[in-house]
């Protein structure tokens, strides 16, 4: 199907003979005026890379900007005076022609032209989800633990904890142990996954809330792990396990506490549906954290479930 020009444009601009396919060059910028003109000093053949005007002046001093003279479009690059080079000739499917000394070269909008102005002034795009994925990890009966300890994401390398954020978020989902009763907890490393800090320097409150209406809450001090659910309420080893979001807010500071906020559901291994809201923090972060790994606490290998950690922007 053709390319079609806004009905609003002069018909000048949209007959069949200035061509089909709009030409757009997204490294320069396209330049406007109203309505210069000239004249050729000398012929200019079809394979002519630049041409001269009697009065260039009122021209656009740089490129990009477009120019007709007879039915051929032209793309031009640059204006030095009254000589114009860097030139696209037969652009926008026109076709290059042999132009003699005294014809109108005029400066023109174009389909081209105006979609690369368009283009040109348009904000750069925003990332409106500000998540960026860093690392993924699946259970398979195979391993106790995830070890997020280096990035594995496409473009993504180095430690799972670096200093581009300031914040990051854990997508966990129906993580489940082999066997029942059980809970997740995470653990800190601050040596790229070397070793994984299991002194009392962990502290955890939660809150839940079963199907049938139990609540409960629970304050522990100095334990050795934090947990994606509270410590009191074992996971089952169904279809369901946990799932939810932990974030990890800045846990690359060394002089205060990294914080975690945890939002999960969960099926109870007596079978009960719940969910907890739970928060903790790492003492002595120094030097400061560059990974985690989760696991099950009574040992038990994951059998399946999946993970994924974000940066925030």
């Amino acid at each position: 199907m053709a390319n079609r020009l806004p009905p609003f444009l002069p018909s000048e601009f949209r007959g069949p003979r200035f061509g089909k396919s709009p030409l757009v060059v997204p490294s320069r910028l396209e330049q406007f005026a109203n309505d210069p003109h000239s004249t050729l000093v000398a012929d200019v053949l079809p394979d002519a890379s630049s041409f001269e005007v009697l009065e260039g002046g009122f021209f656009p001093s740089v490129g990009n900007f477009r120019v007709r003279f007879d039915d051929e479009l032209v793309l031009v690059g640059v204006r030095d005076g009254h000589v114009f080079s860097t030139l696209t000739r037969g652009a926008e499917g026109t076709a290059r022609a042999l132009h003699v000394a005294g014809t109108e070269v005029r400066h023109v909008l174009t389909a081209g032209g105006l979609i690369q102005g368009i283009n040109d002034r348009m904000p750069p795009p925003v990332d409106v989800t500000g998540w960026t994925l860093l690392e993924f990890h699946a259970g398979n009966n195979t391993s106790p633990l995830m070890l997020f300890t280096t990035r594995n994401a496409p473009g993504q390398s180095g430690n799972t904890f670096q200093d581009d954020f300031a914040s990051y978020v854990l997508v966990f989902v129906t993580l489940s142990p082999v066997v029942n009763a059980s809970g997740v907890f995470f653990q800190y490393t601050n040596n790229g996954g070397a070793s994984f800090i299991n002194s009392a320097n962990y502290y955890l409150e939660a809150w839940r809330v079963n199907l049938g209406g139990g609540s409960a809450a629970s304050f522990h001090n100095g334990i050795t792990a934090n947990y994606l659910n509270p410590t009191f309420i074992a996971i089952s080893n169904g279809d369901i396990g946990v799932s939810g979001l932990c974030y990890f807010l800045n846990p690359r500071q060394t002089t205060r506490s990294v914080q975690t906020m945890v939002d999960s559901c969960y099926r109870e291994s007596g079978g009960t549906l719940g969910r907890a809201m739970c928060h903790g923090f790492f003492a002595g972060a120094s030097p400061a954290v560059t990974g985690f790994q989760i696991g099950m606490d009574n040992g038990s290998n994951i059998n399946y479930g999946s993970a994924r950690l974000y940066g925030l922007a």
